[in-house]
């Protein structure tokens, strides 16, 4: 039980970069009329939320309100706001004793989305607002996360603007009015496999590789080598990844080795 005149508070503050505009939300107030009391401020300075607290001096409302709708103008920049609820322990509880909070609205900044490459895509944003597609513009707040959903054939190159970049999911801080750029190519071959090199054995060579340096934006699904060699059948053989082993090889022959890649596109340049 706290000591007698130290007022109990409960409070919800929150701390962000804001457009100009206004910061609207409905309340509803069922405490100790002119007491305990309802307050919402900007950066310290009570406002205005069409009620009274006069026995304590503060600015707000107290008793038994109902739904109220508040709209406070707010400028462009960082701010904090704070909704709290003051009850003084002297003596008493009326009504509910508490302070209801619904419908809070910052002022929103536009995020938009443009699509570059050849490639075909669709952004959503969360919070929802953007399907691009065909809404490529939203008014939101906050942090917005984007994911891109290529389409067959096609796959996310790059993010570019809002401070996003590579092709993982994108997170943007709405401080300002942003454009975001994503960049859809059209997935192609890979390109072929370096660092090739094979290792004779009885009948067969170990051909170890590493991967292309581009996978032409698919998985790579599957490696082939190929060895030739004047007057011999021509031997393929298939692996996951490093190293294959090519079989049926002549003994005391020089081969010539290869090594190409395979993507959704289909396979791609030898090495």
């Amino acid at each position: 039980v706290p000591s007698a005149g130290v007022p109990l508070q409960a409070d919800i503050q929150f701390a962000g970069t804001f457009a100009a505009g206004n910061v609207s939300f409905k309340y509803r107030v069922s405490s100790e009329n002119q007491w305990d009391c309802f307050q919402f401020s900007i950066d310290g300075v009570a406002q205005n939320v069409g009620g009274t607290c006069n026995n304590v001096g503060l600015t707000g409302n107290s008793g038994e309100s109902g739904w109220v709708s508040v709209s406070v103008p707010i400028s462009a920049g960082a701010h904090t706001l704070r909704w709290r609820y003051d009850k003084d322990d002297t003596c008493c509880a009326s009504g509910s004793d508490a302070v209801w909070l619904d419908e809070v609205v910052f002022p929103q900044f536009t995020l938009t989305i443009a699509k570059a490459g050849a490639g075909i895509g669709t952004v959503f944003s969360e919070p929802s607002g953007i399907v691009c597609g065909g809404s490529c513009s939203a008014t939101l707040s906050g942090n917005v996360a984007l994911t891109a959903f290529p389409n067959p054939g096609s796959y996310l190159a790059s993010w570019s603007g809002g401070g996003c970049s590579g092709n993982a999911a994108c997170l943007v801080p709405l401080t300002a009015s942003t454009t975001v750029t994503a960049n859809f190519a059209l997935i192609v071959a890979p390109t072929a496999p370096q660092s090739v090199a094979s290792t004779a054995g009885n009948g067969q060579a170990t051909i170890t590789f590493s991967p292309p340096a581009n996978n032409g934006g698919a998985a790579i699904t599957l490696y082939t080598s190929t060895c030739t060699a004047p007057g011999q059948t021509t031997r393929t053989d298939n692996a996951g990844g490093s190293p294959i082993v090519a079989t049926g090889l002549a003994n005391g022959v020089q081969y010539s080795c290869t090594v190409a890649a395979t993507n959704s596109a289909g396979i791609g340049a030898a090495s």
